[in-house]
């Protein structure tokens, strides 16, 4: 009962605007950055620590949100196909 109540509330806090979650950490122009330092091979470590963010947030960048196709997402696949296939070589 509890639980329902604050679902209701959360609800009504978004539509009016006030409960919005949390900020994003770069903004729109640092992650471009962060792709393109990304696709000039990087190392994850060395980008995290210039952009004072954690190697696992580099990748939730370099991805894309949670269940939505980003413009990571295929740099990702991507680099994983072509580390594969230089690998087998």
């Amino acid at each position: 009962m509890i639980r329902e109540r604050q679902r209701e509330d959360i609800k009504v806090a978004k539509k009016a605007g006030v409960y919005k979650g949390r900020k994003k950490t770069l903004t729109a122009v640092q992650v471009s950055d962060l792709q393109q330092r990304a696709v000039q091979w990087e190392s994850k470590v060395s980008l995290a620590r210039s952009f004072g963010i954690s190697r696992v947030t580099v990748f939730q960048y370099l991805k894309g949100a949670p269940g939505k196709e980003g413009p990571g997402t295929m740099f990702l696949r991507w680099t994983r196909i072509l580390a594969l296939s230089f690998r087998h070589k």
